[in-house]
């Protein structure tokens, strides 16, 4: 979840229901075996789609039997309150710039001529970055 999450970062979890998710939220959910942190996209009624902030695409898994709701991360300089009505406005419009994103990605790499998918890339790529995703920022 670079750059948002740094390493020595801590979160802090309460237990959500698929049925509690908003777009952006940052959830934690078992992949592979692992912990994972990642920013929730969408969801259906089999699985859901999410995405770190610095990939370009996301991914779709089953919905897990426990999932988790990051609402606070702490950080050496202090705990940052990610549930409020202010930060969870700025995870949306991050949740919808991923998706976008993750879209694109999906559309471009589908061209048929390795050609078409570098002129689209080097064309779409900067526009979407610039646009609305500043994923630096930190929500909150």
């Amino acid at each position: 979840m670079m750059p948002f999450l740094k390493d020595g970062d801590e979160v802090e979890v309460v237990s959500a229901s698929r049925n509690e998710l908003r777009q952006g939220d940052l959830i934690l959910f078992v992949r592979e075996g692992e912990l994972t942190v990642h920013r929730f996209l969408s969801g259906g009624d089999e699985r859901f789609l999410e995405k770190g902030d610095a990939q370009a695409r996301g991914n779709w898994h089953p919905w897990p039997e426990k999932l988790g709701r990051v609402i606070a991360i702490r950080r050496p300089e202090g705990r940052e309150d990610i549930s409020t009505d202010e930060a969870r406005m700025e995870s949306r419009r991050l949740g919808r710039a991923n998706l976008l994103r993750h879209r694109f990605e999906t559309v471009v790499e589908r061209l048929p001529f390795s050609l078409v998918r570098r002129i689209v890339f080097r064309i779409g790529r900067p526009l979407i970055r610039s646009k609305d995703l500043r994923l630096g920022g930190r929500a909150g």
